[in-house]
């Protein structure tokens, strides 16, 4: 295997890898969703403490 990247050619071609990208997007996405929520709440907890 070439060391320049970082999966392999065979996995790449694998017609389930697109779908892992897409499910590796969603679970970002989702993350990221759930940090700005959590984020809002520490924030109003903050300023009920001031």
């Amino acid at each position: 295997m070439d060391d320049n990247f970082i999966i392999s050619k065979e996995w790449a071609e694998n017609p389930l890898y697109e779908d892992l990208l897409e499910e590796e997007s969603y679970a970002v996405k989702a993350f990221q969703e759930q940090k700005k929520i959590a984020n809002n709440e520490i924030k109003k907890f903050l300023n009920l403490k001031r």
